[in-house]
């Protein structure tokens, strides 16, 4: 399992962290880190924003299904008794 794992973070790191950015397209990944320079706009563009998330991302409408829930209900969705 932790196999899995360590091939998961390799590969997301080798494909997602791009940093080069034009657009919305990253044009360089971790293989193309040539310099200093490279390295720490890869680390700053690249790396952090997939590893430290600013916040949740959600699916469309999961609010909405919070907020039916506790209007359907009197408790507060999702609390334990």
């Amino acid at each position: 399992r932790t196999f899995v794992v360590e091939g998961s973070w390799k590969f997301d790191i080798a494909e997602n962290a791009n940093f080069a950015w034009s657009n919305n397209f990253g044009h360089k990944t971790v293989q193309d880190v040539n310099s200093i320079a490279d390295f720490w706009s890869w680390f700053r563009i690249g790396f952090l924003p997939l590893v430290v998330q600013q916040s949740w991302s959600y699916s469309e409408g999961l609010d909405d299904s919070y907020q039916a829930a506790a209007s359907s209900s009197n408790s507060i969705p999702f609390q334990s008794s």
